[in-house]
């Protein structure tokens, strides 16, 4: 196949963060598959409700960061302001222009 293009083309930082995102919430979702494993013990034991607890702020954590990061616009790939004030601003432009 003839190469196409220079071999040092550049990639969006955005391609990496996305990848980053991706292998981050790939791991922490890994965690939980121990977790449901244990719990019928926990219940056995008595330790039911701190182990649902338990669950319940560690995904409460890991939406909180989700949600950090929906919100700076990691998640935008057609955008490319970096300010939220600026992404709300473009968001309502591009609503307004799809009516």
């Amino acid at each position: 196949m003839t190469p196409i293009g220079d071999a040092r083309e550049r990639f969006s930082v955005k391609f990496y963060l996305v990848a980053m995102l991706f292998i981050l919430f790939d791991v922490e979702a890994v965690f939980l598959y121990p977790w449901a494993i244990i719990l019928k013990d926990l219940k056995r034991m008595g330790q039911g409700l701190f182990g649902i607890s338990e669950m319940f702020v560690y995904i409460g954590i890991v939406l909180v960061g989700f949600w950090y990061i929906w919100k700076k616009g990691a998640l935008d790939w057609g955008l490319t302001v970096s300010s939220p004030r600026q992404t709300k601003f473009a968001r309502a432009a591009a609503g307004k222009s799809q009516l």
